[in-house]
């Protein structure tokens, strides 16, 4: 384990700690930072981890911009590939009651802490909280916040509520089309999430936040607010960009087959109930849910593993 090389640590008797993984984006940083400052539930915070993962120490002088917050400041002296990362981080610090996630190039609303938080104490049976997102290119912009159609599909269609409880069938049904919650929007408990980082050791090196979301599902319903509260910044050099589509589609395709595959349910079975969900579908949303389902990580892979898949 790399030793951390500063640490600063104000007073603070709070009871959850924010893994920030960065890669020499020191600006983007800034703006992470920024806005865990401005949260609601500033005195939550019990620690800070702020992991080095580029070879450059620029994010070091960012961090000392910031001496209110309890950081603690990693440099990786041998850069590790982001699977690699992600997982140290998990199993490396997080040592509090509940664990945020927050990557370098987003950002969060000042209320995200304070009503995840909320969720998690108002319902101990519940693992983990994540909320909707807007999609961003940079401070000053706003492209969109269409992932909320995932959870949505997957809470069967509910009405707007502070938050949606979704089982772990329900999230399954969520992730056959993608991603029920972005990594930047999660706040579990600590001991799930260690655990749920298991995953990482598939090797999925692109679609692995649909799977940790799930395994996150075997220890409790998740918790998904469907207003926006975290700001995720589409740019150039997001991992998701140094992907081919075909293999962005090999690696979903391998997702969708491991999340039926631990769900412990049959594949006609998992078909069936998708089915039946799209044909329940609201009228003004179908011809866009349909679309999604069409994708080649979702009904395609159904149709190869399944007996008997029927659409309605």
């Amino acid at each position: 384990m790399d030793a951390p090389s500063r640490v600063s640590v104000p007073a603070s008797s709070g009871r959850l700690t924010i893994l920030l993984p960065t890669a020499n984006r020191p600006a983007m940083l800034r703006t992470a930072l920024e806005s865990i400052v401005a949260q609601t539930a500033l005195l939550q915070i019990a620690r800070v981890v702020v992991s080095e993962n580029g070879g450059t120490r620029g994010s070091e002088d960012v961090c000392a911009a910031f001496p209110q917050l309890p950081i603690t400041y990693v440099f990786r002296s041998r850069s590790l590939t982001p699977l690699e990362h992600g997982q140290r981080l998990m199993n490396e610090y997080p040592d509090d009651a509940y664990t945020a996630i927050l990557h370098d190039d987003d950002w969060w609303a000042p209320a995200h802490l304070a009503n995840a938080l909320a969720a998690l104490d108002a319902n101990p049976d519940a693992p983990v909280y994540g909320s909707g997102h807007f999609v961003v290119s940079a401070e000053s912009s706003m492209l969109n916040c269409s992932g909320n159609l995932f959870p949505w599909f997957g809470a069967n269609y509910a009405a707007y509520a502070p938050w949606w409880k979704l089982s772990r069938l329900n999230v399954l049904m969520a992730e056959l089309l993608g991603t029920a919650s972005h990594y930047s929007t999660i706040v579990a408990r600590t001991p799930a999430l260690r655990d749920a980082s298991s995953v990482f050791d598939t090797g999925n090196i692109f679609d692995n936040d649909r799977m940790i979301v799930f395994a996150l599902s075997g220890h409790g319903p998740l918790l998904f607010n469907p207003t926006p509260e975290v700001f995720v910044r589409n740019h150039g050099v997001q991992d998701t960009y140094l992907f081919p589509g075909d293999e962005r589609a090999r690696h979903m395709c391998s997702t969708t087959r491991w999340l039926v595959e631990t769900s412990g349910r049959p594949w006609d079975a998992i078909v069936h109930q998708f089915s039946r969900r799209m044909a329940q579908c609201p009228a003004h949303a179908a011809p866009t849910l349909r679309a999604l389902a069409k994708m080649e990580w979702c009904l395609p892979e159904m149709q190869r593993n399944a007996a008997d898949m029927v659409l309605a």
